[in-house]
């Protein structure tokens, strides 16, 4: 932490949960469902404390769903060590691979309407479901969730077992959420453990091969992963804009900017290929803020961009965005793709270089 003094810091070493009396359920939860970003991506919140499983009492943390429709089973613990939070998330993610898309709309409906202390309709819940899932074709849920587990540490003998069940092509992922004390304020740090950020070139060849040769995997889904993995390849090779090695079969890809909450993003949405700045800080009103701080230096910025911008601030959702528009599709023949895959690179190492520094004073 720096002082006063730019040439002083003083070393703030991490408590505990516990340490700090905070409890999973009325801190930590809620901590998660008001910023989702702390689990490293965007994530929407569909409901928690979760019962209503079939011939069983327990009740899953958190479910969320992801960018790319999948849901997201989100198991929390003041520390994983001495628990079988592994297992527990396991049980969840079977329960919950049975619910259908209309069974997430009702129960968004639910959570979000008591939250909201109003009754949220059917109509308006697939609305805010649809519109965050980037996948244009997107119809109804598979029989995969995610799993995040997060907690402040996890023993050794856990993060053995993640790494393994990920060789099967389990998505599961290990973020530790790490309290400090600094004066009279609980500050929280979030890491992504796992997918490990430095894996070894090994592991990465293996996942990228078992994604591959994965049998389900559709023919559109296996193009956008050919178009992604291109992509991440040369902005992380060429140009060291990302540290990303595996592409998956989604029709969406968002590079961190170094700002929490804030991404660079390209994606194929119903109006064709995009590039885009995403905001989402996990606070409307702060996002909303951050975007029309932007947008006040618009004509600055688009004279140094060099182009004219989208300025999308989407006042009926959370997040906003700032984007460019190429309209290329996935099912474009493969030497337009090549083009639109060149403009994308083009256009995200611009995006970086020209919303940085304003980025910088806003976030």
């Amino acid at each position: 932490m720096l002082s006063d003094n730019p040439k002083k810091a003083t070393e703030v070493k991490p408590e505990s949960f516990a340490s700090l009396k905070l409890s999973e359920r009325f801190d930590l939860q809620e901590w998660v469902i008001s910023n989702p970003s702390l689990l490293g991506e965007d994530l929407l919140v569909i409901t928690s404390e979760f019962d209503g499983f079939d011939r069983t009492s327990e009740r899953l943390d958190v479910l969320m769903l992801d960018r790319d429709g999948k849901l997201v089973v989100v198991e929390l613990k003041r520390s994983a060590i001495g628990t079988a939070a592994d297992l527990q998330a396991l049980r969840y993610a079977a329960y919950c691979s049975t619910l259908s898309l209309e069974d997430t709309i009702e129960l968004y409906a639910a959570f979000h309407g008591r939250r909201a202390g109003r009754e949220i309709s059917r109509d308006e819940a697939r609305k805010a479901i649809v519109e965050f899932v980037d996948d244009p074709e997107f119809e109804e849920l598979d029989n995969k969730p995610r799993i995040i587990l997060a907690a402040e540490e996890f023993p050794a003998e856990m993060t053995a077992t993640l790494l393994w069940l990920r060789t099967y092509q389990l998505d599961i992922s290990a973020v530790r959420l790490r309290p400090y004390r600094i004066g009279e304020h609980a500050v929280l740090e979030s890491t992504v453990l796992i997918p490990l950020p430095e894996a070894e070139d090994y592991i990465v060849r293996r996942e990228r091969k078992d994604v591959e040769s994965a049998s389900r995997t559709s023919g559109r889904r296996e193009d956008y992963r050919r178009f992604f993995q291109a992509l991440m390849d040369e902005l992380r090779d060429v140009h060291g804009f990302t540290k990303a090695r595996l592409a998956q079969p989604q029709s969406w890809y968002s590079f961190a900017s170094g700002f929490s909450g804030i991404a660079y993003a390209a994606v194929f949405a119903r109006g064709g290929l995009r590039t885009e700045v995403y905001i989402d800080v996990g606070s409307r009103e702060e996002n909303k803020r951050i975007f029309d701080g932007l947008r006040s230096q618009s004509d600055a910025i688009e004279r140094e961009f060099g182009s004219p911008l989208s300025w999308e601030r989407l006042d009926d959702r959370r997040a906003s965005r700032v984007a460019i528009y190429h309209g290329a599709t996935i099912d474009a023949p493969e030497e337009e793709l090549e083009a639109a895959r060149q403009w994308a690179v083009r256009s995200l190492l611009r995006l970086k270089e020209v919303f940085g520094p304003g980025l910088e004073t806003l976030v």
